[in-house]
């Protein structure tokens, strides 16, 4: 007698008995429910199980008791994990301010979804990483931007975080991803006189 013979006569010989169990068949399209006997629902757990792992079909299935002498119930699938911006910043590891900034930054982006920040708005979520807001916010401010780590949206005014930015970000600010863009200035040319005759003629 195979599996599924065995569930019908299961439930062929428990029919006068009330009802236990809830037994749910979910997938693409089909949703069943039905009330079955104890009996019954032991025996769609034998064609569940195999060897104590649970047979792969497509689809989900979930048993329900009221009162369950024969397992412990199924807990719920977590839902996404979530990622604060103190263990966002943790991971990273900002030391300094600008670097903070930054940090925050993309934090911000990732779990709004936007694309771009206000100076304002980067500055509120200082407290919510427990760290203390920068006593020279604008100047640490205008030090992320120097080192090209986040940069001024023309068209809106608001602000974004940079490749450059995510890239220290991602290196941890190594000493590398510290150096800010390096600026070549035009060398000054200094002129020379050649044959002065400063003693006059001999």
């Amino acid at each position: 007698m195979d599996q599924m013979s065995s569930v019908a006569q299961a439930e062929e010989e428990d029919q006068d008995k009330g009802p236990a169990y809830n037994i749910t068949l979910s997938g693409p399209g089909t949703e069943i429910t039905r009330k079955v006997s104890e009996a019954v629902a032991l025996a769609v757990i034998n064609v569940l199980m195999d060897g104590g792992g649970l047979i792969p079909f497509a689809g989900q299935a979930t048993l329900h008791a009221g009162s369950s002498s024969s397992g412990t119930p199924t807990r719920p699938p977590a839902g996404p994990t979530r990622r604060s911006l103190r263990e966002y910043m943790d991971e990273t590891q900002p030391k300094r301010y600008p670097e903070k900034i930054v940090t925050i930054a993309q934090w911000l982006l990732e779990e709004s979804g936007r694309d771009t920040f206000t100076r304002d708005e980067l500055k509120s979520h200082f407290r919510l990483a427990g760290e203390a807001v920068p006593a020279n916010y604008s100047r640490d401010f205008n030090l992320a931007v120097s080192s090209g780590w986040i940069a001024e949206d023309r068209g809106t005014g608001a602000y974004y975080v940079t490749q450059r930015g995510r890239d220290a970000i991602a290196q941890q600010f190594s000493a590398e991803a510290r150096k800010a863009p390096s600026v070549r200035r035009p060398r000054r040319r200094t002129r020379k006189v050649d044959g002065e005759n400063h003693g006059g003629e001999s």
